[in-house]
């Protein structure tokens, strides 16, 4: 279970901090004990979630070392790239979907190498890639400000300093 004032990995949703453990009456006069849940970058929405609910997923966030350990793995990190643009954006969801981090981190490489050769082109991404870049940078650089204390604006510059010591 856990604990008030603990950041976790919820579902799409990404960092969010447990604000409180209460109690919703359902409409058979039971109730469920459940997790209120505040997105860590979206101060005006709230998730509640059963405690018992196993169906979504959830897992508490990487400590500072863990996620320092991430980003020195990026540099040999294989980038995760399908050719075939409508199978590229299947596999992409469904992989962001396993809640994988490694997965993750190697769909933003491609994705950013993708981008930064379509740059050098004067081209931009695909509004779909586009998209699930966003998506994937929001969940893993989500996750990285929180648990480094910095700023989400400041996550690339921060990866791209500890990359350039590796």
């Amino acid at each position: 279970m856990y604990k008030i004032g603990e950041y976790i990995m919820y579902s799409n949703s990404g960092v969010c901090k447990v604000m409180d453990i209460c109690t919703l009456p359902h409409s058979n006069n039971e109730t469920d004990l459940c997790y209120m849940l505040q997105p860590a970058f979206d101060s005006k929405s709230k998730i509640y979630i059963p405690v018992s609910n196993d169906k979504v997923f959830m897992r508490r966030i990487y400590t500072k070392p863990e996620v320092n350990k991430l980003i020195e793995s990026m540099a040999n990190l294989k980038p995760f790239w399908v050719n075939d643009k409508k199978e590229r954006e299947f596999k992409f969801k469904e992989t962001l979907k396993s809640h994988d981090t490694q997965n993750c981190m190697r769909i933003l490489k491609g994705l950013y190498l993708e981008k930064q050769a379509k740059s050098a082109d004067g081209k931009t991404l695909s509004n779909s890639d586009s998209s699930l870049f966003s998506f994937a940078e929001k969940l893993l650089f989500g996750e990285f400000a929180v648990a480094l204390q910095l700023p989400i604006e400041s996550i690339t510059k921060y990866i791209n300093t500890c990359l350039a010591d590796v």
